[in-house]
């Protein structure tokens, strides 16, 4: 299978769970972001949990950008969800603790979903007005305990929830939205494809977008709008590669001007005619050796983050010093901190190096990632990605 076809089970714990949450309610919960396979719940250490399957890897994915940290009820029965190691459940037989839909429902999940068919919540579509509903239905909860007086019984999840905190995934702006999207529409197009608008002198090439977004993902070609030079179209390897992208580089700020990335109407880059204009606007990197996940199942993927001042740096060669490293990126942006990290390989060094903004940051990746060193035995290449601490600890 692809690896966007792995049927990847998220746990999903409960935390202040004053009111009672079931198997039935995890269900209602999860199904908005795509078909539930299959749901396993237990107590663990008297707290509440659950393993929950879904049909795909790109819903389970939605589901943990969009759920995580979200309350079930108002101010309590928090949900932290997190991937776990397991590649399938295993349910004996359908009861109150443990259900598997695909026996209910052969036709809808026992298949692969099609990609073009597999549900997904696109966090551009209708943001200037966006409506949110309530994550299950407007019914009292039963208490877990004692019945409460009826003053006191606690309204559901509607149109305003707690900031959720997508750390290192969803960029600032996203993050000021509050309550759960709308439930995504079953056959809603998934494209590779992001339209990217208003871009800084500075990142508006081919090769230079290939670079910031092969951060989260492989691109396979890029194309610079003619009429409109601060606007491009960009063909990630795949339609999560193309999320991650946007979650992480929508409304970010490089160069004074803030990204707008959206997903685009059409599902493929066309490479221009030999007689088309600008060529040179266009590019694809296929073929390019500087893909970054070019490995099946990469462990690169559990260490990318949304852009931050803090740049992490590998690849360093061991003879290269702090000073040499600062000359590099000093005319990029001000330098306020720089630490070397311990490293298993004594030929190859890491560090990290921070600046006064993002914007500083972005563009030392883009312009110095894969930069050549000579070393007495080769060359290497420096490796550039966003730190996960967005800042250097004194």
């Amino acid at each position: 299978k692809q690896w966007y076809q792995r049927r990847v089970p998220i746990t999903a714990g409960i935390e202040r769970a004053i009111y009672s949450v079931t198997l039935d309610t995890l269900h209602q919960i999860f199904s908005r972001f795509g078909p539930v396979a299959k749901i396993v719940t237990f107590n663990k250490n008297s707290e509440f949990q659950g393993f929950v399957q879904f049909a795909d890897v790109l819903s389970a994915m939605a589901a943990l950008h969009w759920l995580n940290n979200q309350n079930v009820y108002s101010g309590c029965c928090t949900l932290r969800l997190t991937e776990t190691k397991m590649r399938d459940l295993e349910v004996k037989s359908n009861t109150e603790k443990s259900r598997d839909y695909t026996k209910e429902m052969p036709q809808l999940l026992r298949a692969t979903p099609r990609l073009d068919t597999i549900p997904i919540f696109s966090p551009l579509q209708g943001l200037s007005a966006i409506q949110y509903t309530p994550i299950i239905p407007p019914t009292y909860p039963t208490p877990a305990v004692t019945t409460p007086a009826a003053s006191t019984l606690p309204t559901p999840v509607s149109t305003v929830n707690q900031i959720a905190t997508y750390d290192n995934v969803i960029p600032n702006n996203l993050k000021l939205i509050t309550g759960l999207p709308a439930p995504p529409q079953i056959g809603y197009t998934i494209s590779s494809v992001l339209l990217v608008s208003n871009l800084a002198e500075c990142i508006a090439s081919p090769d230079a977008l290939f670079v910031l977004f092969g951060v989260y993902g492989d691109v396979r070609r890029v194309k610079i709008l003619y009429k409109k030079p601060d606007t491009a179209l960009i063909q990630m390897n795949d339609p999560i590669s193309a999320q991650q992208a946007l979650l992480s580089l929508n409304g970010v700020v490089c160069g004074d001007k803030k990204i707008y990335v959206s997903y685009s109407i059409y599902m493929e880059v066309q490479m221009p005619k030999p007689t088309d204009e600008a060529q040179d606007l266009t590019k694809d990197f296929s073929d390019s050796p500087l893909h970054r996940f070019r490995k099946a199942n990469s462990k690169l993927r559990e260490n990318v983050y949304a852009p931050s001042p803090c740049l992490h740096l590998s690849n360093i060669p061991c003879e290269i010093s702090e000073d040499e490293i600062r000359d590099l990126f000093e005319n990029i942006g001000t330098i306020v901190n720089f630490r070397f990290l311990t490293s298993d390989r004594p030929d190859k060094k890491m560090a990290l190096l921070e600046f006064t903004n993002t914007s500083a940051a972005i563009c030392g990746l883009v312009q110095l990632h894969n930069k050549e060193f000579k070393t007495d035995t080769g060359k290497q290449y420096l490796r550039i990605s966003f730190s996960k601490a967005g800042f250097i600890q004194k």
